[in-house]
């Protein structure tokens, strides 16, 4: 696999080669072969866990509206112009009673960007991101998870536009889906 570097000079010219690079990189899961590839088509998860027995009682409010615990994620890019998909990753989580409220749920999204936080608003987190110098400058990126199930779900995506001004392939936009699923309160 070939890996671009930036020039010392320059951002890549060929952003989109980067993010394919490192997402076609990964290996395909078996167990997440059922999940529809085709752009725009839903991602779905396994149903999310009970609480065990005996666990306190958990409903959502208005500054924790997911519930805390160890969740369980599925990523599927959409990447226009590339020719070949790359498969769904599944991945955990451990989101504390402080990251919801502090809107920090770092879903998996392009190699090079971070999240930083977020805000709830009307009912959903807008994430706020940031990227490396990899990523050319006047790139937008944008964020937004949407809570779901009675706090056990989260359904959104992540997507950044590496060169808005530019027009097809050049421009760069990248979509990552996401749906998550409570497992349980306890993080391993």
């Amino acid at each position: 696999m070939k890996i671009l570097k930036p020039h010392a000079h320059r951002r890549p010219r060929h952003f989109w080669a980067l993010i394919a690079a490192c997402v076609l990189s990964v290996a395909a899961v078996p167990t997440w072969a059922q999940i529809p590839m085709a752009p725009g088509a839903p991602v779905s998860l396994p149903t999310p866990a009970a609480p065990p027995p005996g666990a306190p009682a958990w409903s959502p409010s208005t500054d924790v509206p997911v519930r805390p615990g160890l969740w369980s994620f599925v990523v599927r890019g959409e990447f226009p112009g590339l020719p070949v998909l790359p498969p769904p990753r599944p991945y955990s989580l451990c989101i504390s009673e402080s990251d919801v409220r502090e809107g920090l749920i770092r879903v998996q999204n392009v190699p090079v960007c971070n999240v930083q936080g977020g805000t709830w608003t009307d009912g959903a987190l807008a994430l706020r991101l940031s990227c490396g110098a990899e990523v050319p400058e006047g790139h937008q990126i944008s964020g937004r998870l949407q809570p779901g199930g009675a706090g056990l779900q989260l359904n959104g995506a992540v997507q950044i536009v590496v060169r808005p001004q530019a027009t097809g392939n050049e421009r760069g936009q990248y979509t990552y889906h996401q749906v998550g699923a409570w497992q349980g309160p306890a993080c391993n």
